[in-house]
């Protein structure tokens, strides 16, 4: 999974991290807390190679629960 996102454990927890809007934390990383999202949806490939560039880590970001529902597959 990490050959896939690019990084290690460490780093993506880190560069997440750097990302979170006030009231975010890992102990509420949940169903209704925040997601990990991908800013561009994996849907949006069009090849293999294109759903392998969408899951690097630099196209994901936390989002909370509500806006990453009300984001759907939309970009």
């Amino acid at each position: 999974t990490f050959k896939i996102v690019g990084c290690t454990p460490n780093f993506l927890k880190e560069y997440l991290e750097k990302k979170f809007k006030p009231g975010m934390s890992w102990q509420n990383h949940t169903k209704t807390g925040w997601h990990i999202d991908h800013i561009k949806p994996l849907n949006k490939a069009k090849s293999p190679e294109a759903v392998k560039k969408l899951m690097h880590y630099t196209n994901l970001q936390p989002l909370w629960a509500t806006e990453n529902l009300k984001k759907g597959d939309k970009y």
